[in-house]
């Protein structure tokens, strides 16, 4: 291509794929003046192979042309037309047809375009137009999309017909790669990778029409570049290599970035490379290796409300044989009062269920009270019972005191697994003050502990009033791939003026991205706020669009009151109470001593209001569990009491 034809463009903003018209442009203002002519164009490959299906060949590509390839043909006054293979399918050297405006029997300068596989040159309508790289695939059609060819040449019209015979120049660069990655990882179809790097341009203009006097041909200044990151989306067929498109001109040493089960993985290549344009950038024919990665572990981001809740999980459990495991310690009668039984182990929880986004011990999602560091939820109402001989005293609950008197018989006790595995749930006291251990909390996780006459001031079930963190107690309660929510995560929940009135929305930077929320309040079987969130480059709040937004429901649940017998819920309706992993001093009137925060969200008339506060540890409250690939579930094989002679 002659160098004379290079042109100097102005900055444009980006554009992807389809052209607008500026604000003093119509479309009529493109279209050239003059008569319509059949142009034929032979478009033969340079001394570079051409386009639009390439495959390997040795240390090249080879590229032909298919069919539907389209040419856009303009000229100084504007955009022609558009030409389109008529013959040459399948090599490099194609046939183009097709009616465009020239001038009347007179000779002009034309300039021909291939704007890429996934562009219709029809609905080109602007001059100026963008190469637009920033997002791509990573398989050879991806190369065929991103693809841009052009040249200049003289045509002149002969009675309504004109032809010429051009060579088709590339202005972008293809390179192949492979990411040697860490762990054994390998990308599937989905997995994101980001190519980055000093002097990456991800766009570029170039001016489509020419007014008289000017020529065609690229600027290479600033102004004129936009930069950024390429993002190249994998397909499986591909594994760990990939093809990507680059823009010319420019001296890049790309850095691969790769996030993937929670870490961030990032190489670059050894040495920059200078991208010259119409160049296949590998190695003999091979992709490029990338080695020498470095791992960071990624902390899970709130703001996203797609790693909140999840997808509903069913608990997991071993059922295993009876097998006894003491003769009498804390609370239960059958040994003091009768001299027979004692406790025995028969299931082992492994995981809990995730229902309707809150953590539970039960796949119908009754038991989603927690008191804090405790493996297993409760239900709504705990009351004081006493397991004696096969009888069960309590109120509570009335459907499944099914306690066998005999060992020899299956033990029907627990939290629902299936139709043989019954539920029931108590209360108690466990022990004197010092006796109760954090290993006893464990073994008798099936009691919800109350306080009343044995623990008073910091309503901690374990004596000790220790400051510590929900998983130092019992582990993680969580499903695989989700753990509890820090304060700081919760604090996503909060709104900048922690108290609305009807709906509210803002923006808030969350971990570095920034987000737009919306809060709502609604009414169903009880009041809750449903919060949406989204992230957003808007500068006003009132121009977001939040419909298909993921959403977190609060529910003002209450909680279970672990000083009152019996055990019962609690402000059900007014408040809503979402326990954290951390410890902190007391909050609530008349208590002292390290309690746990949590999430507050009080219902009052209208308004709403939010705070991070800290309740006693023995209050049952909800889990909403957050996403952590990293995270995995603890278990637990509580004990149970039987009989025996």
């Amino acid at each position: 291509m002659n160098k004379k034809y290079l042109y100097g463009l102005s900055a444009l903003m980006l554009v992807s794929g389809m052209f607008t018209m500026t604000s003093c442009q119509s479309e009529e203002d493109l279209i050239g003046g003059g008569q319509k002519v059949m142009l034929t164009i032979s478009a033969d490959k340079q001394e570079e192979a051409t386009r639009t299906q390439f495959t390997p060949s040795g240390k090249g590509l080879n590229s032909v042309w298919t069919a539907g390839d389209q040419l856009l043909i303009t000229t100084h006054s504007g955009i022609a037309g558009v030409v389109t293979l008529s013959s040459g399918a399948g090599t490099a050297s194609g046939v183009f047809k097709g009616e465009v405006t020239l001038s009347d029997n007179g000779e002009d300068e034309i300039a021909l375009f291939y704007l890429g596989k996934g562009v219709d040159p029809a609905n080109v309508k602007d001059k100026k137009y963008i190469i637009d790289l920033s997002s791509q695939t990573d398989n050879l059609e991806g190369l065929a999309e991103k693809d841009f060819l052009a040249t200049t040449t003289l045509v002149k019209n002969m009675n309504g017909t004109a032809n010429a015979s051009v060579e088709m120049n590339r202005y972008v660069d293809e390179a192949y790669f492979t990411l040697e990655l860490p762990d054994g990882l390998t990308l599937g179809e989905g997995d994101v990778v980001t190519i980055s790097g000093d002097n990456m341009t991800v766009g570029r203009a170039i001016t489509l029409s020419k007014t008289s006097g000017d020529v065609w041909g690229w600027d290479n200044t600033a102004a004129n570049q936009v930069t950024g990151s390429i993002t190249v989306t994998k397909t499986s067929e591909m594994g760990n290599a990939l093809y990507f498109t680059m823009h010319g001109n420019q001296t890049v040493a790309p850095t691969f970035t790769v996030t993937k089960d929670g870490y961030r993985y990032t190489a670059a290549m050894g040495t920059a490379h200078t991208w010259n344009g119409s160049q296949f950038v590998n190695n003999n024919g091979e992709p490029i290796a990338v080695t020498d990665w470095t791992k960071e572990e990624l902390p899970t981001d709130p703001g996203d409300f797609n790693n909140w809740g999840g997808e509903d999980t069913e608990i997991k459990y071993t059922v295993g044989k009876l097998t006894k495991v003491s003769t009498a310690d804390g609370w239960v009668t059958n040994v003091d009062n009768y001299s027979h039984g004692g406790w025995g182990t028969y299931i082992t929880y492994e995981q809990n269920a995730i229902i309707d986004g809150l953590l539970s011990s039960n796949d119908s999602g009754s038991a989603f009270y927690f008191q804090w560091g405790r493996w297993l939820g409760f239900p709504a109402a705990c009351v004081n019972t006493y397991f004696q001989n096969d009888d069960v005293y309590g109120s509570y609950p009335t459907s499944a005191q099914n306690l066998p008197g005999n060992p020899h018989n299956n033990l029907n006790i627990g939290y629902m697994g299936d139709s043989s595995l019954m539920a029931t749930w108590c209360s108690g006291y466990m022990g004197a003050n010092s006796s109760f251990t954090r290993q006893k909390a464990k073994e008798w996780s099936i009691m919800f502990a109350m306080v009343s006459g044995f623990i008073v001031g910091n309503y901690d079930y374990i004596y000790a009033n220790e400051d510590c963190k929900w998983e130092d107690r019992s582990g993680n309660p969580c499903p695989d791939g989700y753990r509890l929510p820090s304060v700081a995560e919760l604090e996503t929940f909060i709104p900048s003026c922690n108290t609305i009135d009807g709906t509210y929305k803002e923006f808030k930077v969350i971990n570095g991205e920034r987000y737009a929320m919306q809060w709502t309040p609604g009414s169903d079987d009880t009041k809750y706020v449903e919060i949406k969130s989204v992230k957003s480059d808007a500068t006003n709040i009132s121009s977001v669009d939040f419909s298909g937004a993921p959403s977190i429901k609060l529910y003002a649940y209450g909680f279970i009151d672990s000083h009152q017998k019996p055990a019962t819920r609690s402000s059900v309706g007014s408040l809503g109470m979402y326990w954290s992993n951390e410890s902190g001093a007391n909050t609530l009137s008349g208590t002292n001593g390290n309690g746990a925060k949590y999430l507050s969200v009080i219902f009052n008339g209208s308004e709403i209001n939010f705070s991070i506060k800290v309740a006693p540890r023995t209050f049952g409250a909800c889990v909403l569990p957050i996403k952590d690939s990293k995270a995995k579930s603890a278990s637990v094989t509580p004990w149970f009491p039987m009989y025996e002679w």
